[in-house]
């Protein structure tokens, strides 16, 4: 049980960190941005990572790398 809490802490703590960092323009234009950011997030935990700083990071990088690809006609 205590597993569960901490990953659940984790995920809230590294969504909070990394939403804060998309603008409000960008939040508007891709209304998909939360879906890809809660769906790297849950890959990093389920693949073991636990520092919420990190988490965020990655998921704000692959955020992007998504954002970029269906800007390029990539989905």
């Amino acid at each position: 049980m205590a597993e569960v809490a901490r990953k659940v802490e984790s995920y809230n703590l590294a969504y909070r960190l990394a939403w804060k960092h998309i603008s409000e323009d960008e939040k508007r234009k891709q209304p998909n941005i939360a879906r890809l950011l809660h769906n790297s997030i849950r890959r990093q935990l389920s693949e073991g990572a636990t520092e919420p700083v990190f988490i965020a990071s990655e998921a704000l990088e692959d955020v992007g790398e998504s954002l970029d690809r269906e800007s390029d006609g990539g989905f």
